[in-house]
């Protein structure tokens, strides 16, 4: 599978601000949002660099850590992203897995947003970085790239 290189800048930045965001939703001043959504902590391994790992067990079995994400969408349907350019990670990828993922981080946003009004927002507003679109629109950005079979190509 290819991507056109605007769709996968606009992968990039999104999926940028939101692997931000899940992190600010660990310490949310309504307690940690990824537990509420029902993710599970594991710890770091022993010596390793990353965080702990928040894995939502259920269809499709998603692991955030905070050098990216890994998705099982079951039957053999697999995805790893890693923070940074995203080009050369997806170039071999299936496109069914991405679409199972922008689904499920839109619903992410989605459940969220109507749970805790205004949280996104603020938390974005946490950021040294100037975000890359409005928190009220992550759930729709998410669904468009997922729905838009018209963005991916396959090589032949």
């Amino acid at each position: 599978m290819r991507c056109p290189v605007q769709v996968v800048q606009h992968l990039e930045r999104l999926f940028d601000q939101q692997m931000w965001a899940f992190g600010r939703d660990v310490n949310s001043p309504h307690g940690n949002l990824l537990a509420w959504r029902g993710l599970v902590r594991s710890p770091p391994p022993q010596g390793s660099k990353v965080s702990s790992t928040w894995t939502d067990c259920g269809e499709p079995r998603v692991a955030l850590s905070s050098t990216g994400l890994i998705l099982d969408g079951g039957g053999g349907l697999t995805l790893t992203m890693e923070r940074g350019p995203l080009q050369k990670q997806l170039r071999d990828a299936n496109e069914e897995p991405l679409r199972v993922l922008t689904r499920w981080c839109a619903t992410y946003e989605l459940n969220l947003q109507t749970a805790y009004p205004g949280w996104r927002e603020a938390s974005l507003g946490l950021r040294s970085k100037r975000p890359w679109c409005s928190a009220n629109s992550m759930p729709r950005l998410w669904g468009e790239l997922g729905d838009s079979r018209a963005w991916f190509r396959v090589e032949p």
